[in-house]
């Protein structure tokens, strides 16, 4: 998953398993997460994830390795790239 634009977004843990001084910090565009669970599936709810790449040591940014909590509508999933030109090619050769 990736951060929908730029976000905040509560911490849940520190990755040095800290209590952080602040309790939200600000995801890139497209910063990376990996999902841990899901709360309330099946409706709008949220999921704790881990931040993944786009190291930032100072605040506002999330560092890497910590838990926040989203909202589903703060992230998306990218498409695989190479499906997406499977379809094309496919498409142009059976015409």
């Amino acid at each position: 998953m990736f951060s929908a634009g730029q976000q905040h977004v509560y911490i849940r843990h520190t990755a040095a398993g800290r209590e952080a001084t602040d309790n939200t910090c600000l995801l890139d565009p497209n910063n990376p997460l990996i999902v841990v669970h899901s709360l309330n599936p099946g409706t709008n709810g949220s999921i704790i994830a881990y931040v993944q790449g786009n190291p930032a040591s100072e605040w506002p940014f999330c560092p890497v390795h910590t838990e926040v909590l989203l909202k589903t509508h703060q992230v998306f999933q990218k498409p695989v790239v190479f499906g997406t030109v499977r379809e094309i090619l496919v498409g142009l050769f059976s015409r």
